[in-house]
């Protein structure tokens, strides 16, 4: 396998690559071994199990956060159902309130993406 050489003869300029990820990719083919097919579903299984588990973590860290929020709100939705003993109304209520919820995350998702959006800027290939 040949090596890149570090030294180049005076006022040698070798060409420029059109972008980095080439530059890159044939700096990585000419200096180190392609790996096997299997040391390659090693590595993908690795970070599907990792990607799992971190998002795993996060969930369950969220659910933990959240959870008294959830117990209190559900409460306060309840409360005057039970008090009452009126319950013909809870259905149409909760779904009601459902919505709600769903379309007010939906715009503060939206509004989240947009400010990120903003930092964030994909390539054109």
């Amino acid at each position: 396998m040949d090596r890149v050489k570090c030294s180049s003869p005076p006022g040698y300029r070798p060409p420029l690559p059109e972008t980095l990820r080439s530059t890159l990719s044939d700096w990585i083919m000419q200096n180190f071994n392609m790996p096997s097919d299997a040391s390659t579903l090693i590595v993908f299984l690795v970070l599907i199990f990792l990607t799992w588990y971190i998002v795993n973590w996060a969930v369950r860290l969220l659910l933990s956060l959240f959870w008294p929020i959830i117990t209190v709100a559900a409460l306060i939705m309840f409360l005057p159902y039970i008090r009452e003993g009126n319950f013909g109304d809870v259905v149409p209520n909760i779904t009601e309130t459902a919505k709600d919820v769903v379309y007010k995350l939906g715009i503060i998702l939206g509004q989240f993406a947009k400010r990120i959006g903003q930092f964030i800027r994909c390539p054109q290939d």
